[in-house]
């Protein structure tokens, strides 16, 4: 992790925080305000953290896009980001191409969604096979992990299938 530099803006009561430099792609950039004291300084926090994410790059799908076949599933928005911009990364690899992200053929497109989602769904899979077996009742309900990874399985076998179909498509230059 390196420094940057930057400059600091206040108007009332926001901050706006201007790198030196242009901010870098795929990047992470952790922000600390210590010892931060109000105007009339009765009042002060010790100490604000906060993470800010660039874009991911290439990103040849949209998180809507990827959230539109799993939205019913908890994941965590950077999780999928990340997942989209391997798929993209993958895409560039096998196509031997750069696409605009302002354009995205349609094949791109659908196979770095279900390419995306797939991957996500298997990193849940396998943090939730480790649960497998366990069971429980909370007031009325019942629950039962193993029903959790046989749906999860089912989801990543219909993912697998369609991303497969896609990566055909953008192997061969078909774009419908």
């Amino acid at each position: 992790m390196s420094k940057v530099e930057f400059s600091v803006k206040i108007y009332g009561n926001t901050i706006e925080i201007i790198p030196s430099e242009p901010v870098k792609d795929n990047s992470i950039y952790d922000i600390t305000f210590t010892d931060v004291k109000a105007r009339l300084k009765e009042k002060r926090l010790e100490e604000v953290c906060t993470e800010v994410y660039t874009k991911m790059s290439p990103s040849y799908c949209s998180l809507e896009s990827v959230n539109s076949l799993i939205d019913s599933i908890d994941l965590e928005d950077e999780r999928i980001l990340y997942y989209i911009k391997e798929a993209s990364r993958y895409t560039e690899y096998i196509s031997g191409k750069n696409f605009d992200e302002a354009n995205v053929p349609f094949n791109v497109h659908q196979f770095v969604k279900f390419r995306a989602t797939h991957d996500a769904i298997l990193k849940l899979f396998i943090e939730k096979a480790s649960e497998a077996g366990r069971s429980g009742k909370m007031g009325e309900l019942e629950f039962k992990m193993s029903d959790c990874i046989d749906s999860l399985k089912d989801l990543l076998d219909y993912l697998k299938g369609e991303s497969d179909k896609w990566e055909s498509k953008v192997l061969s230059g078909i774009t419908t």
